[in-house]
């Protein structure tokens, strides 16, 4: 289970030279003055997440972790510790960061904390959760955990197929990552069965996403071939 925030980190000193930075560079020199004046105020967290969401979408991973590991726990400390729409979504973009980074032990345990959290009322939450599970999945594979990666694999895929139609990217995805961890395991002719699904799938998919997951799926076809 997740270890509770009650008690608000400090703003400003803590964060690394680089973020630092970065932030005079974004923020207005008397935004940044209220932010560190006071850093719990409505209008500086709004900056506070909306720097952070701008490196997440720039490929700053790094920069994007700290900035929302700092909201995080301030906003969770404020609650009392409970979880709301916003932590979460906080807490999912620190899992995606971390993966992107290749931290992956601490990006498993991010998702596996995100899956631990009492989500009643929150609106979106099984979307959350189904993003979680696959990207829980993710991050087993490329750790070589691929016998715990299939079986939250194998749980998620017909909840995502509920949520989403057969053919939306979603789904084709985590059947790609399924297929992963069963090549992993030697479960060749499985992975080899469902990517003939995934085919014929593919050349369903909306226009827009069509091409790639065409190609995505040629490219698992690929590595199933190879691993005979």
């Amino acid at each position: 289970m997740e270890n509770r925030v009650t008690t608000p980190p400090v703003f400003w000193t803590n964060f690394s030279t680089e973020l630092r930075t970065e932030l005079r560079n974004h923020l207005d020199p008397n935004k940044l003055g209220a932010a560190i004046e006071n850093p719990n105020d409505a209008a500086s967290r709004s900056e506070i997440s909306t720097i952070a969401n701008k490196f997440l979408h720039q490929k700053q991973y790094k920069l994007a972790e700290e900035l929302y590991t700092y909201y995080y726990q301030a906003r969770t400390a404020e609650l009392g510790g409970r979880t709301d729409a916003d932590t979460l979504s906080t807490k999912y973009s620190i899992g995606y960061a971390q993966l992107e980074q290749g931290e992956l032990a601490e990006s498993e345990n991010t998702w596996k904390e995100i899956l631990s959290l009492e989500l009643y009322g929150l609106d979106n939450k099984l979307r959350m959760v189904l993003g979680a599970k696959n990207n829980l999945g993710v991050a087993l594979n490329r750790q070589g955990k691929f016998q715990e990666a299939e079986t939250v694999l194998r749980d998620l895929l017909p909840e995502i197929q509920k949520e989403f139609p057969e053919s939306d990217p979603r789904v084709l995805g985590c059947m790609r990552h399924l297929m992963e961890a069963l090549v992993g395991q030697g479960k060749v002719e499985e992975a080899k069965m469902m990517c003939e699904r995934g085919m014929v799938l593919a050349e369903t998919v909306s226009e827009v996403h069509r091409k790639d997951e065409i190609e995505a799926m040629e490219e698992m076809q690929m590595k199933i071939d190879g691993s005979k």
